[in-house]
């Protein structure tokens, strides 16, 4: 079963053969999902129309991943969060957008700091599991999150800060016993009609900016 593909989408209203491919997501039976590449041919045999199509497993190019904490990397998840915004268009379903930066993370060594990069990478790979859930490293100490169909994302934004931290990563740069936060500014679009996915990623920055200017180590949700 292939996850939101609609054939009118495809070839709208062509009489004339058409040929399309492109990279979907996949449900297996146990639930679990797979990229696959889709190749879809469009014909008539008399007045009916008819489909042919092909699909194989492919696995995600490793130039699309963060090496260090082996998740999306920043060009494959703005390749995403385009899709992601015009199947929220199309359907009216809600999208949340989070950004979340290690608070201080310029006072760890750089050994001490890729270790705690990929322990943070660890439980935002938990926290989306959900087949159009992403997470992905936007460089530095920086991570973006997206969260198609969530009507109410604070608690779960927050659960992420809180498992975080509930790593007890210490953090050398800081007053003994002191251990790794994040602050995350988190923007929720409850319709998107024309929204351009470069006004949500600013409006999450902005969003950014106001969690560590209200003390750091804290969430703030605005609405778009």
């Amino acid at each position: 079963e292939l996850i939101d593909l609609t054939i009118g989408d495809i070839f709208p209203n062509n009489p004339e053969p058409a040929h399309m491919r492109a990279r979907e997501i996949a449900i297996r039976k146990d639930g679990s999902t797979l990229p696959v590449e889709l190749s879809l041919t469009s014909g008539k045999i008399g007045e009916q129309k008819l489909f042919f199509g092909l699909m194989r497993e492919f696995d995600t190019p490793v130039a699309e991943l963060d090496p260090l904490t082996g998740l999306a990397d920043r060009r494959h998840f703005d390749a995403e969060l385009r899709k992601a915004c015009l199947h929220a268009t199309r359907t009216g379903e809600p999208l949340t957008l989070a950004l979340i930066d290690v608070d201080h993370f310029e006072l760890y060594d750089e050994g001490r700091g890729d270790e705690a990069l990929k322990a943070i990478a660890g439980v935002l790979k938990t926290a989306t599991r959900r087949p159009y859930d992403l997470a992905a490293r936007n460089g530095g100490a920086e991570f973006l999150l997206l969260l198609p169909g969530v009507e109410q994302p604070e608690a779960l934004i927050r659960q992420i800060v809180d498992d975080i931290v509930a790593l007890g990563i210490p953090h050398p740069g800081l007053p003994a016993e002191a251990h790794v936060t994040v602050s995350c500014g988190c923007v929720f679009a409850a319709e998107l009609a024309d929204v351009d996915p470069l006004d949500l990623i600013a409006a999450g920055e902005s969003a950014l900016r106001r969690a560590k200017a209200d003390g750091r180590g804290g969430v703030h949700l605005s609405e778009l």
